[in-house]
């Protein structure tokens, strides 16, 4: 079994808004997820996965829906992309 790992390290107080507590670090290592908690599978479909660690669950969407999507039953794909301003959600409650 593989252990996948965010990519997101805490640089801030984490008591705080956990978004402004935490910056994305790219690594070249193959079990580190992308920014939106997810990677592209051996199958080519992208997938997002929860860890033990920030941000436990998808950090962002990634990706672009088809025009048909959801009509087969069947999973999207793509691949890493976008989030919110700056590549992370709003705060609650609220835009940025």
């Amino acid at each position: 079994m593989v252990t996948f790992r965010s990519g997101w390290k805490q640089t801030g107080d984490p008591t705080t808004y956990a978004w402004d507590a935490h910056t994305y670090e790219a690594s070249s290592d193959p079990t580190v997820l992308d920014r939106c908690n997810g990677r592209v599978g051996p199958d080519g479909t992208y997938r997002y996965h929860a860890t033990a660690t920030f941000p436990y669950i998808l950090g962002c969407y990634a990706g672009t829906p088809a025009e048909n999507a959801g009509d087969d039953g069947g999973g999207g794909g793509g691949g890493p992309g976008g989030g919110g301003p700056g590549g992370r959600p709003p705060p609650p409650g609220g835009a940025p």
